[in-house]
């Protein structure tokens, strides 16, 4: 832990150093985002993740904003799950371990799809997620699991916490969730997003011996170039859309800003079914 304090002070002290643009994401696997650290910064310890405070959740507040997945043998899981099987088999294939998730506009559901994708994961034995809220300039995670956090995202870009101190479970998920939430926008958050000291964060996760897929909520792909930021740093991309919303073009605009990432598929939210249902 001490070596990824070192690493993450370094980083802070040269944040604001560019970082490139991967043009071909193949050509960066997974284990050589460590040679993002900053000059002379050694990779994080590989440690087991911390043991993180638990927080109660209101499963009427969950329900009333569609979070469902943790609710096992309900019918409405199963488009999750599903979607949580293709995920993890191509990601375990390719050994990726860091997914965005975004969308073309806003109110397209990629929050929701973020946090019932992360629950659904955590149900498998064996497996860990952490749940990242990297929508600097709209957060939603907390507010939708209507959590109040004393550290957050904010706080360890401030400098004045941990990876430790800002990671927190939830009462219905176990240890296997582990929840990096955000309370308050962040300033220059493109310019946040792209520093050493968030790669020096996400070095920190990858590093961990239990192999956690990690699952990013971002901003919406066209609102700005936040998604492009920190495109550098993770491995693969969901895209959701709301069915008789988004446009073909707007599809379209989305994957040729997404070309330098690994397209998953397109997750179809809202849809006239009643229940949320995705084409993948």
């Amino acid at each position: 832990m001490e070596r990824i304090k070192e690493a993450i002070k370094l980083a802070k002290s040269q944040q604001d150093s560019a970082r490139p643009m991967v043009v071909d994401r193949r050509l960066a696997e997974a284990p050589a985002m460590t040679g993002a650290m900053p000059a002379g910064a050694e990779p994080p310890a590989a440690t087991a993740l911390p043991s993180t405070r638990v927080l109660r959740v209101n499963r009427d507040h969950l329900e009333m904003n569609r979070i469902v997945a943790h609710m096992s043998g309900n019918p409405v899981n199963v488009p999750y799950d599903i979607l949580r099987t293709k995920v993890t088999q191509e990601m375990d294939q390719k050994g990726w371990k860091v997914l965005i998730v975004t969308s073309p506009t806003a109110n397209c559901g990629k929050t929701v799809t973020s946090i019932n994708l992360s629950l659904s994961i955590a149900k498998l034995s064996g497996r860990s997620v952490v749940l990242v809220d990297l929508d600097l300039r709209k957060p939603s995670i907390a507010r939708t699991l209507g959590l109040t956090l004393q550290k957050d995202l904010s706080s360890f870009l401030a400098g004045t916490a941990t990876p430790d101190d800002i990671m927190v479970q939830i009462d219905l998920a176990g240890p296997q969730l582990a929840i990096v939430g955000n309370m308050k926008a962040v300033n220059n958050p493109s310019e946040a997003l792209g520093s050493g000291l968030m790669a020096a964060l996400f070095d920190y996760l990858r590093a961990q011996p239990d192999q956690p897929i990690i699952i990013v909520d971002m901003p919406p792909v066209l609102f700005s170039d936040d998604v492009l930021s920190f495109m550098p740093l993770s491995d693969c991309c969901l895209l959701t859309v709301q069915e008789k919303v988004t446009t073909v073009r707007e599809i379209e605009s989305s994957e040729e800003l997404l070309q330098a990432t690994n397209m998953l598929g397109c997750v179809l939210n809202k849809s006239n079914e009643g229940s949320e249902t995705y084409y993948y």
